[in-house]
């Protein structure tokens, strides 16, 4: 409890019990554990180490090494790696290619997909982050509201009207508010409709 790596083999514990957990966690703070050895070797503790170890291992590690373990990005990590983007200090860069895959692979939700959009519109130039909402929109529907929210962000209102009347008219009715309200002469954020 004191922040402490003790060696607890001797007592033939469970991966799972508390104090291996809180004991590896000590090790992993005090750098006398390896995340790597823990990523690597993933299935031998339990799956608090392995997402511990992994969220300690985002802080600093490479696009090409977080790439190696994409399968353990969740939905809980995906934004301290979208923050890392571009920055000056600890810097990722990825492909459009690689954010569509990360991103289709933890099979998020509409609102994750606008939150995740939100995030990119401060790490992306337009372009490139409406390419990669394109492409997602393409191959997860759950993504097409992030698309239509990433083209109204971005001031390309036709494109917009394009891609919701290719959907039901029920379908994304704040967004076709903000659209009419845009026609009419009303200028908001679309922040404010989602």
């Amino acid at each position: 409890q004191d922040g402490e790596y003790v060696n607890l083999k001797r007592y033939s514990l469970s991966n799972e019990n508390p104090f291996v957990i809180q004991n590896l966690k000590n090790g992993i703070k005090s750098g006398e554990v390896s995340v790597e050895d823990i990523i690597k070797n993933s299935s031998s503790y339990s799956d608090s180490i392995v997402k511990f170890a992994f969220e300690i291992y985002l802080q600093k590690a490479s696009s090409d090494d977080i790439l190696k373990h994409k399968d353990k990005i969740s939905k809980d990590n995906i934004f301290k790696i979208i923050d890392r983007i571009d920055d000056e200090e600890n810097q990722l860069k990825f492909s459009n290619e690689e954010i569509v895959d990360i991103l289709f692979e933890l099979k998020l939700d509409c609102d994750t997909y606008i939150k995740v959009a939100k995030s990119l519109s401060k790490k992306l130039l337009p372009e490139p982050r409406l390419k990669v909402f394109e492409k997602l929109s393409e191959k997860d529907e759950q993504a097409l509201s992030a698309y239509i929210y990433t083209a109204l962000d971005l001031e390309m209102l036709d494109l917009a009207k394009e891609i919701l009347e290719s959907t039901t008219s029920d379908d994304f009715q704040k967004f076709r508010a903000f659209l009419y309200l845009r026609e009419c002469g009303k200028n908001y954020s679309i922040d404010m409709f989602i």
